[in-house]
């Protein structure tokens, strides 16, 4: 009878590490892959195709900054949009295929926020792979700068044979209102949906200093995985928030006072370029459509990132994406 019960007890166990296996083997396999597919870095990225029109850019509310203003006409030909903000993994394989080294790599050192998040400190090993605060693969790659993100499309476009480029400040602003409609947050004019300054960052930061989106909790203290919330009707997610995205356009306050009726792309010369989108870290007032904030093309922040862009003639020439 012992024997019997021994037997039926190791044949158990063997049915029991078989089933495992099994398990491990297939189901949980399946659901990695899942995930691995659902976002594969990717080479190039996925683009959306915007089709051009005339549009009233500018503030349209009437409150914000100065440069927003005056409200003007403008009038864009069809153009190609990025529809998720480059990623640390799209970044990472820039960099080891080229061995680049970002400034303020070269630096060494560069400013994050402090433990209390009421002021900025400079740390060593600071930089895109290191901003101060955790990201994976598929958070937006922050610490980059204008010519860092040139640099990085130069390479792209060897690479892809393509002709990426960062998109001007009026197709940015005509992609995140989908299409130049009236909507002061690319979610519309309603209730938040993206990664903004909201009750997590109080939660985080009892001492915070600047003012946050009340009663909203986007559940990410810094940024998100690119992607996280809802798209505009375009398709292109994180239009607002996440992190501040550079364009192409040298920055000029007054610009909308002379700005050309077709395909505007900023002063000729400048010593500022121009950044959209507000960020994770960006008060309610700085996450609109129409602000306009700006940098030196060396600069970068922990905050700040970029997305793509393509003119719709490159697009015909290379239909296989």
């Amino acid at each position: 009878m012992r024997t019997i019960s021994k037997s039926l007890f190791l044949l158990f166990l063997i049915l029991l590490a078989s089933f495992s296996w099994y398990y491990k083997n297939n189901f949980w396999h399946q659901k990695t892959d899942a995930k691995e597919v659902e976002k594969p870095l990717r080479l190039s990225p996925d683009m959306a195709f915007i089709k051009g029109a005339c549009f009233k850019m500018g503030n349209f509310f009437e409150n914000g900054n100065s440069d927003e203003h005056p409200v003007h006409e403008v009038c864009l030909d069809n153009f190609f949009i990025a529809k998720y903000e480059i990623t640390v993994g799209d970044f990472r394989k820039f960099i080891e295929a080229t061995a680049y080294v970002t400034k303020i790599e070269r630096e060494g050192k560069g400013y994050t926020l402090n433990k209390t998040g009421d002021n900025w400190e400079e740390k060593e090993g600071i930089g895109w792979r290191n901003p101060g605060f955790k990201q994976e693969e598929n958070h937006p790659v922050t610490m980059v700068s204008w010519n860092d993100a040139m640099t990085y499309i130069n390479w792209l476009n060897k690479k892809s044979g393509m002709k990426y480029r960062l998109p001007t400040e009026a197709e940015w602003e005509f992609a995140a209102r989908g299409g130049g409609k009236f909507f002061e947050y690319s979610w519309g004019n309603e209730w938040p949906d993206g990664n903004i300054a909201g009750e997590e960052l109080l939660n985080h930061f009892p001492v915070w200093p600047w003012p946050v989106w009340e009663d909203y909790d986007d559940s990410y203290v810094f940024t998100s995985p690119a992607g996280s919330f809802k798209p505009n009707s375009f398709s292109l997610y994180d239009m607002t928030g996440n992190v501040w995205e550079w364009c192409a356009d040298w920055y000029k306050g007054d610009y909308y006072d002379k700005s050309p009726l077709k395909n505007p792309e900023g002063p000729v010369a400048g010593t500022h370029r121009t950044r959209r989108g507000g960020s994770w870290f960006s008060s309610p007032m700085s996450i609109r459509t129409t602000i306009r904030d700006s940098g030196t093309p060396h600069e970068m922040d922990f905050y700040l990132g970029f997305r793509l862009a393509r003119s719709a003639e490159a697009e015909v020439k290379n239909t296989a994406q």
